[in-house]
């Protein structure tokens, strides 16, 4: 019984520190400050050019043509007959994929 008061005296002073949490949650501009205002390593310095990367990567040697390629494919017109072939192109690698899965299933069992 006794630990059980102490155990009551402890939760009601966890519970009354608990509202005092108010003071350190909340959003009023006035209060809330910027402990790097100003550091020129997070912010940049505001006059200057901004900071760029100091890394350059070399371009691929088949860059463009890769890139010509993906403009195609995701740009280009297509017309119905093409999207019904693309269509039944996914769906039969999908039934296909769904059989080999069927077969190892049945061979574990």
């Amino acid at each position: 019984m006794q630990n059980l008061r102490w155990l009551f005296v402890l939760m009601l002073a966890v519970g009354l520190q608990a509202c005092n949490l108010d003071q350190y949650n909340n959003s009023d501009p006035k209060t809330l400050t910027d402990r790097r205002a100003g550091d020129p390593y997070v912010y940049g310095d505001p006059d200057g050019e901004p900071r760029q990367a100091l890394t350059e990567y070399p371009d691929p040697v088949d860059g463009a043509a890769r890139t010509k390629k993906i403009r195609e494919k995701l740009y280009a017109p297509m017309s119905p007959v093409d999207f019904y072939r693309q269509y039944i192109t996914i769906q039969e690698k999908k039934d296909t994929q769904a059989a080999k899965e069927s077969k190892e299933a049945d061979k574990q069992s």
